[in-house]
C-alpha cells in the first residue's frame, strides 16, 4: 500500500498551469521587445526575469530526464541479471 500512494498524488499533478505560465511569459516577453513595441523596456526586463526562472526549471528537469534515461540505458545494457 506504502508504493501505491505516490500514484494518487501523480494523478492530481497537472503540467497545464506551468504550460500556460511559460506561455505567458514568453508571450509578454515578445511584446516588450523593443522592434515589436518601442518603449516598453519594463515590460520585457520583468517577464524576461520570470522566464527565466520558469527555464531554470524547465532545464532541471530535462537534465533530469536525460539522467535517469541515461542510467536506464546503462542498466538495460550491462548488467546481465538472467
Amino acid at each position: 500500500m506504502m508504493y501505491a500512494a505516490p500514484l494518487a498524488v501523480m494523478k492530481l499533478y497537472s503540467a497545464v498551469p506551468y504550460l500556460a505560465t511559460l506561455i505567458n511569459y514568453l508571450v509578454w516577453t515578445l511584446y516588450g521587445l523593443p522592434f515589436i513595441h518601442p518603449g516598453s523596456i519594463l515590460v520585457l526586463t520583468i517577464n524576461g526575469s520570470g522566464l527565466k526562472k520558469t527555464i531554470r526549471v524547465v532545464l532541471v528537469v530535462l537534465a533530469e530526464l536525460v539522467f535517469i534515461s541515461i542510467l536506464t540505458l546503462l542498466t538495460l545494457t550491462l548488467t546481465h541479471s538472467h
